[in-house]
């Protein structure tokens, strides 16, 4: 008796497996794709609404020294109040002068006014680096500040130290300054 074979059995097909391996590995080079995340710009905005809103200060300051009835009239005079150093870079002789009075020249306003950001970002940059300073100096100390003469005493025994350090090579040498250090603690 001959077996009776299912058409399933009879014909394989080379090419439907491929298709599906060809099918898995689409997906898989597709996936990081969709699964990458956008980057993160809300710690961006909130820097640029803080550094807006410095600026806005400034110019509200400066405004108000200037005379505020005359607000065309006095647009220089707000800029050299916001930042002398921006003005003269902008407004320069070099640049083409001072604006007119009501005249607008809007390059030169967004130049000035990322110029004027600009150096307010160094200043905050600045002001932190002095508070770590301050910090750093201050756990130095252990926390306390200390009067002057306890800074000399402790400049003389950093002294040693240095000296300790430069006679590594002389070992009696070395030997003498660690006893003479023991001997003083």
């Amino acid at each position: 008796m001959a077996k009776i074979r299912k058409a399933s059995e009879e014909y394989k097909s080379p090419i439907h497996p491929l298709i599906k391996l060809l099918f898995i590995l689409l997906i898989l080079l597709l996936m990081p794709k969709l699964v990458t995340s956008k980057r993160r710009t809300g710690v961006n905005k909130r820097k640029i609404k803080r550094i807006q809103k410095s600026l806005n200060i400034v110019k509200s300051n400066c405004i108000d020294s200037c005379d505020p009835s005359k607000m065309a009239e006095n647009q220089m005079c707000i800029s050299k109040c916001m930042n002398e150093d921006c003005h003269g870079e902008i407004y320069g002789e070099e640049h083409g002068g001072e604006l007119e009075l009501g005249e607008v020249d809007e390059l030169r306003n967004k130049a000035f006014e990322q110029c004027v950001k600009d150096a307010i970002r160094r200043e905050q940059v600045a002001a932190r680096n002095n508070v770590a300073n301050v910090a750093a100096s201050v756990d130095a100390h252990d926390g306390s500040i200390e009067s002057i003469g306890d800074d000399e005493e402790e400049n003389d025994e950093d002294e040693e130290v240095v000296d300790i350090e430069e006679n590594e090579n002389n070992g009696e040498e070395l030997e003498y300054m660690q006893d003479e250090i023991i001997s003083e603690e």
